[in-house]
């Protein structure tokens, strides 16, 4: 699976993306989502999600996208950020 197959999950199951540049990634920036629930809540929640689109497009790659997730408190939010994940912004997008 690759990352915009990973974003189009993250956001088939109601989360928005953004573009995100976490600790240590020098201005480098990844696919990024802010979740206001338990991080586990929200991994359970995707990996359901893809599940119920598809069971047979779960494979390592995944699994191993969601291992790499970081994460960083943003007051009472969490931002859950995928290093080796690019973010696909939507055509027609404007940047804020």
């Amino acid at each position: 699976m690759f990352g915009i197959d990973l974003q189009r999950c993250i956001e088939g199951a109601g989360y928005e993306t953004r573009s995100y540049s976490g600790r240590g990634m020098c201005g480098k920036e990844c696919l990024g989502v802010v979740i206001r629930a338990n991080v586990i809540s929200f991994i359970v929640e995707i990996v359901r999600h893809i599940y119920n689109c598809s069971p047979d497009y779960i494979g390592e790659s995944i699994f191993d996208q969601i291992k790499s997730a970081k994460t960083d408190s943003m007051g009472l939010d969490t931002i859950v950020y995928f290093t080796n994940v690019e973010y696909v912004e939507e055509e027609g997008e404007d940047d804020e």
